[in-house]
């Protein structure tokens, strides 16, 4: 019996489920160290019977390893459970060979048939040689590896047999012998039996007792009702089949006979040139595994050395930090001690001066009433000043003995209320644990929602050099930033960070490199990949205070000058599955940043514009928009916003309904007020083009052209995302103006993806514009008006809080409002302005 492996659970990462077999749950999973691919499967471990059962199938496997039967690497328990590892089957099982069979020429399907029959009876005789009978042979346990053989497995249900004893029946209904639902009994036969099934599904894609349900297929097996053997299998075949699939068990052949057949020793004779060779290779394959194994073993003990070496260097620095602290507390209590003595020393002192000036003040009154008798008594006179005198320098004597025990206490630090360097530890806040989980350092967004979350650290940072670095794990293609807000921000549940009031709070850090203040994108600094060190490095000290980035210790060019006085550092998570872990968060000696070529600061509370140019007319009034769109329809609103920082005049018109919202949209869209651009004519409007309104932001291009190509051929269909999230539209050119004419008749107002579509005429194609009927004119904020990193949110936004208020076409049936955002370009020079915010 060959020996297994000694593993654990630890060892491998699961990464899908598969379907389980007879006895347990499966999975494919990955071993760690080497990479490689192979199934996890878990039988119950609990109970004694259970283990019986487990153990008994472990067995099974070791008695029956052979190249014909699935291999066990290793078994090992975990919890309540067992877990067996065996090599993973590339090529799936029989159940997907038998769908691709009937795809190939009769011949060429015949032949490989052959070849799967002859592989299966070298398993079954493998078995029925060891007195085992399999009891549950069906497609699903029998396995195809990369190289084409095949291999039979899930032993969950074999069973050793005594000589002239029978096995209880178990296994798939289908796939068992008459004498299994006559006798309740099955034998080496009954596998047969189940051989011949497969084989002939094999050949015709069919079962051969198939029928309306499973009881009819049973009452067939019974009844021996076959269907047509496959006309292309005549012959050897069918001679072969038939005769395994014989109702009388006596009359099938054993697994050893059908292996004496001329035509199955031919096919093994080549299988086994075959495999021959596929050894060879796969002894080299083996080695060279072997030794990239030892390799990456080799690798992680190195990296667990270094990491124990690390761990025992910031182990030292713990204890050194505890030792200062532990000194400066026992510096304290002394200080603490004299100063308690110095204290009564001075409590009694002023007992004794109060004393003093109590007795100055009764010798005063005493002066008084001898200066009333000075007539009379001048010699007294010199005698009291003398005592009065004398009184006096006790009072200064007593004076200087308070000053002299005040200059004995311990001078006052300026610098004792400096933080110590070192590492910071750190208390996360997070708005909602249904969203974001934490491990430790680990902050982990679960798989329960797509939820936008905001995660602060305490405490809030005022003084000293301090650096805030981690890790973006399983974020590739996902959004995701870092950054600092000021410590008065408060972050709430399914929130971005820049959303509400703390709009003028952040600075974020984004995963596609640009630093986002105030509704405003600065590009110049890295990329944010996965897995890459991300550090923030705050100078509470200098004057400005600055915040630098860092990407793989990485100076970036772009920093910001001027950052508020208290600080939190913040993480922002958006997409399920991905997380970050807080490798450092430490107060340092001094600023890591030198400075790099190309560097710019950015200061905080200013607008930040990359470019400041202006394109725009930017003295258009609400009265001159008003007469444009009134040449549409009835305008209800006009809005302009002035532009601080943006290329145009930007703001919004409410049309009095949908269909003046929509003509306007198609019609005054690129419009210029000095006439230039007019090209609407109804010979434009007319054409084989159409426009497309209220499309889900799933709907693809080939959504919409199959959608179309039911009335008649479609030529071009293109669907447009607003801003990647917002609902979206489409052009789509029919092959004639009459089937236009017939799409917007049948297919308007109808669902498309869940929406009911708006569909009219469009202009005709230019082009230079092929968006002519869409607002892809506008210009959108970067990442999103609200500041929000990306996060979908309602589209209206006042601008006091937000600054330009800029909206893709809204369909009335959202919102209830018809709008339509309205720019207007071409009449002024351009200009350049720059103004704080």
């Amino acid at each position: 019996m060959k020996s297994i492996e000694i593993d654990c659970f630890e060892n491998y990462q699961a990464m899908k489920k598969l379907k389980g077999g007879a006895m347990g749950k499966t999975f494919m999973v990955k071993k760690l160290i080497s990479a490689k691919l192979c199934v996890l499967k878990k039988v119950d471990y609990l109970e004694e019977e259970d283990k019986i059962r487990a153990d008994r199938e472990v067995d099974q496997m070791l008695r029956l390893a052979s190249p014909y039967t699935v291999r066990l690497i290793s078994k090992f328990p975990d919890r309540t459970e067992l877990c067996l590892i065996m090599e993973y089957c590339s090529q799936g099982d029989l159940r997907k060979v038998i769908a691709e069979l009937q795809q190939l020429p009769e011949e060429e399907r015949l032949m490989r048939v052959w070849e799967i029959l002859a592989q299966i009876f070298l398993a079954l005789d493998h078995l029925h040689s060891h007195e085992v009978i399999h009891r549950d042979v069906k497609p699903e346990n029998i396995f195809v590896m990369e190289d084409g053989s095949i291999k039979l497995g899930d032993f969950g249900l074999a069973k050793v047999i005594a000589s002239k004893n029978y096995a209880t029946a178990v296994g798939t209904k289908v796939y068992q012998a008459p004498e299994v639902y006559q006798q309740q009994q099955m034998t080496v036969e009954s596998d047969v039996f189940a051989v011949g099934e497969v084989i002939f599904e094999l050949l015709s894609g069919k079962h051969p007792f198939e029928s309306d349900s499973e009881q009819g297929m049973i009452n067939n097996i019974i009844q021996g009702k076959m269907i047509e053997f496959p006309s292309f299998a005549e012959g050897n075949m069918k001679q072969i089949v038939l005769a395994m699939m014989n109702p009388n068990p006596s009359r099938r052949p054993s697994a050893k006979a059908v292996l004496a057949h001329d035509i199955v020793r031919m096919y093994l004779r080549q299988h086994e040139g075959r495999r021959n060779i596929d050894d060879s290779g796969r002894i080299q394959q083996l080695q060279q595994e072997k030794d990239d194994e030892k390799r990456r073993a080799d690798g992680e003990k190195i990296r667990a050395d270094f990491a124990e070496q690390r761990a025992d260097s910031i182990q030292q620095r713990v204890d050194q930090v505890k030792r200062q602290a532990d000194e400066e507390k026992r510096r304290a209590d002394d200080a603490e001690e004299v100063t308690r003595v110095f204290q009564l020393e001075i409590e009694n002192q002023n007992r004794e001066i109060q004393i003093l000036q109590q007795r100055t003040q009764i010798t005063e009154q005493e002066k008084e009433r001898e200066k009333i008798r000075a007539d009379e008594q001048e010699g007294n006179v010199a005698q009291m000043n003398l005592q009065l005198t004398q009184k006096n320098q006790i009072i200064q004597q007593m004076t200087e003995k308070q000053q002299a025990l005040d200059a004995l206490l311990p001078p006052r630090n300026e610098d004792d209320n400096l933080p110590a360097l070192g590492p910071i530890i750190s208390n996360a806040v997070i708005p909602d644990y249904a969203t974001v989980q934490q491990n430790e350092n680990k902050f982990i967004h679960t798989k329960d929602n797509n939820n936008p979350s905001v995660i602060a650290f305490n405490p809030i940072i005022s003084k000293g050099v301090v650096r805030f670095e981690g890790q973006f794990e399983n974020s590739e293609e996902k959004i995701f930033a870092i950054g600092i807000a000021d410590a008065s921000a408060v972050f709430e549940p399914n929130h971005g960070p820049a959303q509400g009031k703390n709009y003028t709070k952040t600075v974020g850090y984004l995963d596609n490199g640009s630093l986002h203040y105030l509704n405003a994108g600065i590009d110049g600094n890295s990329k944010i990949k996965e897995n890459q060190l991300v550090a923030l490095e705050v100078n509470m000290t200098s004057n400005p205070r600055t915040l630098h980035f860092f990407v793989n210790n990485q100076e970036q060019p772009v920093s910001v000058s001027d950052i508020p006085s208290n600080i939190r550092f913040f993480v922002f998570l958006y997409n399920t599955g991905q997380s970050f872990t807080l490798t450092r968060f430490e107060r340092i000696q001094s600023s890591s940043a030198r400075g790099v070529e190309g560097s710019s600061v950015l200061k905080w509370g200013h607008q930040w514009d990359q470019d400041a140019v202006y394109d725009g007319d930017l003295d258009a009034t609400e009265q001159e928009v008003q007469e444009l769109f009134q040449t549409v329809g009835r305008v209800k609103t006009v809005c302009l916003y002035m532009p601080d920082e943006q290329s145009m005049c930007q703001g919004y018109v409410q049309m009095s309904n949908e269909e003046s919202a929509l003509r306007a949209m198609n019609e005054l869209n690129g419009h210029d007020n000095d006439s230039e651009n007019e090209s609407n004519n109804d010979g434009q409007m007319i054409s084989n083009r159409l426009f497309v309104a209220n499309l889900n932001f799933k709907t693809t291009s080939a959504d919409l052209l199959n959608f179309f190509a039911q009335v008649g051929q479609v030529q071009q269909a293109e669907v447009i995302i607003h801003n990647g999230r917002s609902k979206g539209f489409g052009f789509v050119t029919m092959r004639n103006q009459e089937l236009a004419q017939r799409a917007l008749i049948q297919l308007n107002n109808q669902k498309l993806d869940g929406r009911n579509i708006r569909i009219q005429f469009a202009k005709e194609h230019d082009d230079h514009n092929p968006h002519q009927n869409s607002n892809s004119g506008v210009p959108m904020m970067p990442y999103n008006i609200l500041g929000n990193y990306g996060v979908p949110m309602m589209p209206f936004i006042q601008p006091e809080n937000y600054g330009v208020p800029m909206m893709p076409f809204i369909q009335p049936e959202n919102y209830g409002v018809p709008m339509m955002p309205y720019i207007q370009r071409g009449r002024f020079h351009s200009r350049r302005r720059n103004r704080p915010r």
